[in-house]
């Protein structure tokens, strides 16, 4: 089994992610291509510690030139935040998958350990699903709930979240070796993408609102 496995050199995902499945010897020197955007960061030392092949890519439509002749099985996005061509997904013998900070199919769009947080939701989420064309649709392969606690910021969420990821992605892996076609991935919230200080601004809300017993001031979203 080959895998390509495309995610930021500094992204908290996309490092412990990669981590541990090295250590699992899930992924190997043998079986895995990594795409990340420089090699000065911590996912770079951690491809040289496991002699695993990279290359680099700091826009995801150079992706598919990067993949030239190279024949792998499947495809895991991880941390990256652009959108990857569709060319590129139709790569994979297999299938591309894509590592989701949530428990789809609610709170569909970028940072959704973000929103969560600053809705002052009592879960988030991790979920693995199919990469289509479209963001964050796709049947589910794999997903688990995060407890989210009165003194969690966005960073310690998705500290929780990546610890959870590897092994829903080794999940859904077996289940599509077995021939298992996954959970719809309908319906859902998309939350649209909001700055540092929004979110702030919401989370302190959202707390008093439930001290208050008031609604709760949602972030931007649509359905």
């Amino acid at each position: 089994m080959k895998v390509v496995f495309v995610g930021r050199s500094t992204h908290i995902k996309s490092v412990s992610v990669l981590k541990d499945l090295c250590e699992m010897h899930f992924l190997d020197a043998g079986n895995t291509l990594l795409i990340t955007d420089q090699t000065n960061g911590d996912i770079f030392e951690i491809a040289e510690k496991n002699k695993l092949q990279f290359k680099i890519a700091t826009k995801s439509r150079e992706i598919a030139g990067l993949l030239n002749g190279f024949e792998f099985d499947y495809l895991v996005c991880c941390g990256w935040h652009l959108k990857i061509p569709n060319e590129v997904l139709t790569l994979a013998r297999k299938r591309a998958l894509n590592c989701h900070s949530s428990y789809l199919p609610d709170y569909k769009g970028l940072g959704a350990y973000k929103h969560a947080w600053s809705n002052n939701e009592s879960y988030a989420g991790a979920s693995v699903h199919i990469m289509e064309e479209k963001f964050d649709t796709g049947e589910i392969m794999s997903q688990s709930k995060v407890k989210l606690f009165l003194r969690d910021t966005p960073k310690t969420i998705l500290t929780r979240i990546a610890e959870q990821t590897s092994l829903l992605i080794i999940i859904a892996i077996f289940k599509l070796e077995k021939g298992d076609v996954g959970q719809p991935n309908e319906g859902g919230r998309y939350f649209i993408k909001t700055s540092n200080v929004k979110h702030v601004l919401h989370r302190f809300f959202n707390l008093m609102a439930g001290i208050l017993g008031l609604p709760r001031w949602m972030t931007s979203h649509k359905k």
